[in-house]
């Protein structure tokens, strides 16, 4: 082996590598971008998946709020039993949409109540049961701030997994698209409240 032929096999590799270099570099600034991605989305869908099981929280403690409302203003009113115990009727697993018709039902069934006490003195002025009235109230209030959240939270990650390049990453992990939680146009009117004879 002559010296031209090692110094050329010596270009050829000193080539060869100043080659691999920047490929490499370029192959691994594209893995570190796809890990951050592909965390970056797990974190979306796990913030998202929060939310709606903060909901869950809200209207479990809603039912129950309103069970013991009930069970404060049953002494003087039966009629509100049938209304209160069929809006309460809560199932865990339910959609975006089921969710939506619960709340719905409930919210009428509160406003039941509350119209009860309005024409009720002896109710009304029932300390426990306005202890109780304010607990619904405020839990109406949180349970507005989680939809509200929740709705947040699917309309980043929505974006997210829609917007080039993340869509690419998206598409592997096969993300699909969360519903928003919406009111219904019987939500959106209003509503007689029929009050019972005493």
């Amino acid at each position: 082996m002559d010296a031209q032929s090692v110094t050329g096999t010596v270009n050829t590799t000193s080539s060869l590598f100043h080659l691999l270099i920047p490929i490499g570099s370029i192959m691994l600034i594209f893995l570190i971008w796809y890990i951050k991605t592909n965390n970056a989305l797990i974190l979306l869908k796990n913030k998202v998946d929060e939310s709606l099981s903060n909901i869950d929280a809200a209207c479990m403690k809603r039912t129950q709020s309103i069970k013991q409302c009930y069970a404060a203003a049953a002494t003087l009113a039966s009629h509100e039993q049938k209304v209160i115990i069929e809006s309460c009727q809560y199932r865990a697993g339910m959609t975006s949409k089921e969710i939506a018709e619960l709340d719905s039902n409930i919210t009428k069934a509160i406003g039941a109540i509350n119209a009860v006490a309005e024409n009720n003195p002896q109710i009304r002025s029932t300390d426990a049961f306005l202890n109780l009235q304010n607990v619904v109230n405020e839990t109406e209030d949180t349970l507005f701030a989680q939809r509200r959240i929740y709705n947040s939270n699917v309309t980043v990650y929505n974006s997210r997994i829609k917007m080039i390049p993340t869509n690419f990453v998206a598409r592997r992990q096969q993300a699909i698209p969360y519903e928003f939680l919406t009111a219904t146009e019987e939500d959106k009117k209003g509503f007689d409240i029929p009050l019972p004879t005493l």
